[in-house]
C-alpha cells in the first residue's frame, strides 16, 4: 500500500485500486454532486493517474487555459523531486517532458454548456510516468517518450508528486486569480521548447509551423506557410490524444 499523500486545504485524497479509472471516477462524482477538493489517485507505483474535482468561478470559454496553470503546478513539482540538472519543459497543449522526452500530460473534462455559462464543475487529470516497463531491456532508446525514473527520481512516489503538484497549482492558481493570465503564459511559454527555437514543428492536424505565442484566450499563435494562425486550445486537448 502507497503512502497516504498529506495535501493542503481545500484538498483530499482519496485512493483508488489500481484497476480503477481516476478521472471516469472523478466525473461520475463531480455529476453526482461531490464537493470540490476531492483528489482521486490510483495506487499504484508506476504511473500517477489522479483527477481533481474543481468547482469552476469563470466562464467556460475562459476554462481552458487552466491548463497552463496546472502544467506549471506540475513542472514545479516534478523540479522537487527530480536531479537538479533535469530539464523540464511543455509541449503544446498538454505535455510535459523531462530532459526533451515526454513524460505525461494534463487532462481537461468539463459538463456541456454555453460559452458564457459558468459549468457546474471541471475535473483536471494528471497521467504521468514514474517507471518504465519492467520487461524493456533497452530503457532509453526512445527519446518522444521517458519516465521519472529513468530522467533520476530517487526516493518519491505518488504522494510526493501529488504533494508537491497541489502546493504549487495553489500558488499559480493565485497569480491566475490575482494577477490575471499574463504572468501564467510568460512563465509557461519560458518552458516551451518549441517557442524560442524559432524552428518549426508539428502542429494539431497536418503541417508544421513556427510558434509565435499565446494569445489571451490561451489559443497558440503560430506562423504557417507564411501567415499568422490561432490555434484554439479546447479544439487541441479534445484532440490531443490522437496527434501526441
Amino acid at each position: 500500500m502507497r503512502k497516504e499523500p498529506l495535501l493542503p486545504p481545500p484538498y483530499r485524497a482519496w485512493r483508488l485500486p489500481a484497476t480503477v479509472d481516476a478521472r471516469r471516477t472523478a466525473i461520475e462524482a463531480a455529476r453526482a454532486g461531490i464537493e470540490e477538493g476531492v483528489f482521486y489517485w490510483v495506487d499504484r507505483s508506476d504511473r500517477l493517474e489522479a483527477a481533481l474535482v474543481l468547482t469552476p468561478e469563470r466562464p467556460l470559454r475562459a476554462l481552458y487555459s487552466i491548463v497552463y496553470v496546472a502544467a506549471l503546478g506540475l513542472a514545479g513539482a516534478l523540479g522537487s523531486v527530480l536531479p537538479a540538472t533535469a530539464t523540464v519543459t511543455f509541449a503544446w497543449p498538454n505535455w510535459l517532458e523531462a530532459n526533451g522526452g515526454r513524460v505525461g500530460r494534463l487532462l481537461l473534462s468539463l459538463p456541456a454548456c454555453a460559452a458564457n455559462a459558468v459549468p457546474p464543475w471541471l475535473v483536471l487529470g494528471i497521467d504521468l510516468a514514474l517507471a518504465g516497463d519492467p520487461a524493456d531491456d533497452a530503457p532509453g532508446r526512445n527519446r518522444d517518450s521517458t519516465n521519472l525514473t529513468e530522467e533520476g527520481m530517487e526516493g518519491a512516489g505518488v504522494a510526493e508528486l501529488l504533494e508537491g503538484f497541489s502546493r504549487h497549482f495553489l500558488v499559480w492558481l493565485r497569480t491566475w486569480e490575482e494577477d490575471g493570465f499574463v504572468p501564467v503564459r510568460e512563465a509557461w511559454l519560458n518552458r516551451c521548447r518549441a517557442f524560442p527555437s524559432q524552428r518549426p514543428v508539428p502542429l494539431p492536424g497536418d503541417g508544421a509551423g513556427v510558434v509565435l505565442g499565446i494569445d489571451d484566450d490561451g489559443a497558440l499563435v503560430v506562423r504557417q506557410d507564411n501567415s499568422r494562425r490561432l490555434l484554439a486550445i479546447e479544439s487541441a486537448l479534445a484532440s490531443a490524444e490522437d496527434w501526441g
